[in-house]
């Protein structure tokens, strides 16, 4: 995934920025640019993108989780309900609809514990269970 950024701290974006992803096409070609989904979210923290096992691929920003069987679309949105200073910071999409994702926090507070969650979904991404990090390590 490549990410293009302005460095200008405007509520309106250039046009050329963006998240791209290349699709490989056979042994040796690549297909593309493609250009990822993306909300309105001003953070320099990278957007996450992943290849699932069944080869469609996973990104998000913010809140929102995009899901597509091509990088080229169309692309499913589906808003997670998370806590507000929280922004998905991981993707993995495992297997049998099964796949997690961690948030972590959009604002750091000075003196304050860096944190996050843990979340699973087991119906495809339509729906996410909050996971306590003490029971995922069990």
């Amino acid at each position: 995934m490549l990410s293009a950024l302005s460095d200008r701290d405007s509520p309106r974006r250039p046009k050329w920025e963006g998240r791209y992803v290349y699709r490989r096409v056979g042994s040796r070609d690549w297909a593309g640019p493609y250009r990822l989904p993306m909300v309105p979210v001003r953070s320099r923290r990278p957007h996450p993108a992943a290849w699932g096992a069944d080869g469609r691929i996973w990104t998000a920003a913010g809140h929102d989780l995009f899901v597509a069987d091509d990088p080229a679309g169309p692309w499913q949105r589906r808003q997670l309900r998370l806590p507000a200073k929280q922004l998905i910071t991981r993707i993995d999409p495992v297997a049998g609809g099964t796949a997690w994702l961690t948030t972590n926090n959009a604002f750091k507070i000075p003196g304050a514990a860096p944190g996050g969650h843990l979340y699973r979904s087991v119906d495809d991404g339509a729906n996410w269970d909050y996971v306590p990090i003490d029971s995922a390590i069990r």
